[in-house]
């Protein structure tokens, strides 16, 4: 799996072995990948589904694949499958990949799909885990689902930027929900909103640990309960 890292100038660069990527995927074939801030320190982990397309075990070569988790330590990519439970242990042909949140924790799920066997839900449990923000949008000039708006968010000295994107991955779409990992912070101290239409909104002081759904044009975010 290649990672590229943008460099000014509108430059990018192959940083899959110094991030830690390139040995671990040499010898997987990847489908659905996924960033998921799973233990919401702040910092992307990646996940990733893998599976062959033809049936080589004849010839050593492995069909059914095992998926991996890379935890993000401040850039560096670190393997952490053989703790992430039973599913990690096993071997698929793994294809889509989509995020959602389907317990309203905060912390990001995922289901993924596989070509002889069902789709798996797997429930984010890490421990421990940091304090989150999650964001819904609904447009009102823009299109209702307002794919394409940006938000940049700022807590505990960081600011993180994320987009509302349509097309997630390999044949998926994600939950159109943003979630923002703060770390140790319990508020936010800035929000940013830009909507695909070129309006920008501000939020500040806004509580952390709720998902709050964001209407384009209305000076208010509006809390989504939690289960």
């Amino acid at each position: 799996n290649v990672l590229y890292e943008q460099l000014p100038g509108g430059f990018f660069a192959d940083v899959s072995r110094e991030r830690g990527l390139a040995e671990p995927s040499y010898l997987l074939l990847t489908f659905g990948t996924q960033f998921i801030d799973m233990d919401l320190d702040g910092y992307p982990d990646l996940i990733t589904t893998n599976g062959h397309v033809d049936d080589f075990r004849a010839e050593g070569v492995p069909y059914h694949m095992p998926p991996h988790v890379f935890r993000n330590i401040r850039g560096h990519f670190v393997d952490l499958c053989a703790s992430c439970g039973p599913f990690f242990q096993g071997a698929y042909l793994g294809r889509s990949l989509a995020m959602l949140d389907w317990n309203r924790d905060g912390q990001g799920d995922w289901v993924v799909s596989h070509l002889d066997s069902p789709a798996a839900l797997l429930e984010n449990q890490t421990e421990p885990c940091g304090n989150f923000l999650g964001i819904t949008f609904v447009g009102t000039t823009s299109a209702r689902d307002a794919i394409g708006t940006t938000c940049w968010v700022t807590a505990g000295g960081r600011t993180i930027m994320q987009q509302l994107v349509g097309g997630s991955g390999y044949h998926a779409c994600n939950e159109k929900l943003l979630v923002f990992g703060l770390g140790a912070a319990a508020v936010v101290q800035r929000v940013e909103v830009r909507w695909p239409g070129g309006l920008r909104q501000v939020f500040e002081q806004v509580p952390g640990n709720h998902t709050y759904r964001l209407v384009e044009g209305t000076q208010m975010l509006y809390g989504i309960p939690q289960d």
